[in-house]
């Protein structure tokens, strides 16, 4: 093996290791962008449940249910 070829191997490896660092850094701003998303979820609901009070909540979840159904049901063919 000549310098020639221990030369694009380590170059190879030098990018291999920056493509592996970027997909880390960039999975990790996913992970964290879904558990903030949630967290945001879980505390918006907590203060609609307080607001709305237990019949009016489960009314307004109700709804949100039959909207999800149907919204689900009807996206079945239309997505490419």
């Amino acid at each position: 093996m000549n310098v020639k070829d221990k030369l694009i191997d380590f170059e190879k490896k030098k990018i291999n290791g920056a493509a592996k660092k970027k997909t880390f850094i960039n999975s990790g701003w996913l992970i964290t962008d879904k558990v903030v998303t949630m967290i945001i979820g879980i505390f918006i609901t907590a203060v609609i449940a307080r607001y709305l009070g237990p019949e009016n909540y489960g009314k307004f979840n109700y709804a949100l249910a039959f909207v999800s159904l149907f919204t689900a049901i009807s996206t079945l063919g239309l997505e490419v």
